[in-house]
């Protein structure tokens, strides 16, 4: 009979079941365990001791919680230290923040940052009275980037995120990031004063990349990307990745050459590629932008180059991979200064959510929204529609029985409907400025609803959660960290 119900189950869910009921089949056939008790006196009275105190209880605790399994357990334990259940699962946590550039070290005139705190400074309470303007309870203004750099830095290991895109940092922002994440030293802007080695025993938390726009040296913003150590190891080009460390950067313009301006500005990207050391046979590209805040076209067409490079890598990858390799994944993390109104956006994700294919002239190659692809109890409030019954429809609860059956999903994205808050409030809509997003490649490595991709990798990457990271020193209230929200998406697949 129990036969009989392990092969029902099986059929049931065929995946889930495999490994559990493989384990059980082995320890319904496993020789009983024997223990062998001296003969004389003592030895009887010091073996019924240890049987008493410390064997029987392990082994009742073996037989109800089937210990004999562990090792497999531990072996699957997600990068975010928790346990998960067999077959092996990963999960990673991306995202994305703005942290507003350096305002004193770019000699700003109209804005009132006093504080001149050193790296190793804990902001005070009378620092924080010098800067800032309160409004409802909030300490609205922008403070000094030596005020706030630890608490940009706080988000991100509190969060623990695993690969995140960085936007607006001058070259003094990038060395005190670094510094205060516990990141490698190297590689940091030509100029920088070079940081000390972590001290004997010490492990880097982060690895990362980028370089200056202005030369790709030593001027200018960065938008660098950091990832875990532990978790990936870089990919270079002649083994399906990119460059020759596996970092590429390239700027968005006709030309794509350091320093050259497109359109209305200069700006670039960091492209970075990425192998999963718990899932070797797939590669991750991550793609760091941050697009001009004045002119339409520029927006408009950097989302073409972005997309164009990102097919090229995609396709480069399965060239160098073969049969062997899995579907490529490919992240674009940024602020787009374009809502989902405009091109800038709808051209990345040309045939989703609402918008129409070939408006960035590429039908092959296109990008799911996380944010608005993200499973939830109820329809997404942040879905593109043209009609307002629509948008008031989507507060509406399904019926009883579908929301039953999305338990364990957000009701909503969490967290703030903008990305974009200033350093005072203003009066326009969210939905204009939500203008920081994390897409993922619509190639059959992402598993969700919204995916036009005609077939999907067996392990597919299902999106968890996504939201908004609100940039607040005390989430709704204190200080501004930034002018800009963070992006989170989780993200989770069975490894192969």
């Amino acid at each position: 009979m129990a036969a009989q119900r392990r092969s029902e189950a099986a059929e049931a869910d065929p995946p889930l079941m495999q490994a559990d009921l493989a384990a059980d089949e082995a320890r319904s056939h496993a020789a009983p365990a024997v223990i062998v008790v001296p003969s004389f006196p003592l030895g009887r009275t010091l073996a019924g001791i240890v049987l008493g105190a410390f064997v029987v209880p392990a082994a009742l605790m073996a037989l109800t919680y089937g210990f004999v399994q562990l090792p497999s357990l531990w072996q699957a334990t997600s990068p975010s230290g928790y346990a998960s259940t067999s077959p092996a699962r990963v999960e990673l946590t991306l995202a994305s923040f703005n942290l507003r550039f350096d305002g004193h070290a770019s000699s700003s005139p109209t804005r009132r940052l006093v504080s001149k705190l050193k790296l190793g400074d804990a902001p005070t309470a009378s620092s924080l009275e010098d800067e800032g303007q309160p409004v409802d309870g909030r300490q609205w203004g922008e403070l000094s980037w030596s005020t706030r750099r630890h608490a940009v830095a706080d988000i991100a290991l509190f969060h623990n995120w695993d690969l995140f895109g960085l936007q607006e940092m001058l070259p003094n922002q990038l060395r005190d990031i670094v510094a205060l994440l516990g990141a490698k030293t190297d590689g940091l802007p030509a100029g920088q004063p070079a940081l000390p080695p972590l001290p004997s025993g010490e492990a880097y938390k982060y690895d990362w990349a980028g370089v200056p726009r202005n030369d790709g040296r030593s001027a200018g913003e960065a938008v660098p990307i950091f990832w875990k150590k532990e978790l990936f190891e870089r990919v270079p080009h002649k083994k399906g990745g990119t460059g020759t460390h596996g970092v590429e950067h390239f700027w968005l313009s006709p030309s794509g050459e350091p320093g050259s301006v497109g359109w209305d500005a200069t700006r670039m990207c960091t492209h970075v590629a990425l192998r999963l050391r718990q899932s070797p046979r797939q590669i991750l590209h991550a793609i760091n932008c941050h697009y001009d805040h004045k002119g339409l076209l520029a927006r408009a067409e950097s989302s073409k180059i972005v997309l164009r490079k990102a097919r090229e890598a995609v396709q480069w990858s399965r060239q160098m991979q073969g049969a062997e390799g899995e579907e490529p994944l490919v992240v674009v993390l940024g602020d787009f200064n374009s809502p989902r109104t405009e091109a800038g956006w709808q051209n990345l994700v040309t045939g989703h959510h609402n918008t129409s294919f070939g408006a960035a002239g590429s039908e092959s190659f296109t990008f799911i929204d996380a944010v608005l692809a993200v499973p939830l109890r109820f329809p997404n409030r942040q879905q593109p529609s043209s009609s307002s019954a629509v948008e008031h429809d989507a507060m509406q609860p399904k019926s009883p029985d579908s929301v039953l059956h999305a338990r364990g999903r957000l009701s909503q994205p969490y967290g703030p409907d903008r990305t974009f808050i200033d350093f005072y409030p203003r009066s326009e809509t969210a939905e204009q400025e939500r203008i920081d997003f994390i897409l993922l490649s619509d190639s059959g490595a992402v598993r969700s609803a919204d995916s036009l991709a005609l077939r999907h990798a067996r392990n597919a990457w299902s999106i968890e959660t996504a939201g908004v990271v609100p940039a607040w020193s005390g989430a709704d209230a204190g200080w501004q960290v930034s002018d800009h929200h963070a992006v989170q998406v989780r993200i989770q697949r069975r490894l192969a």
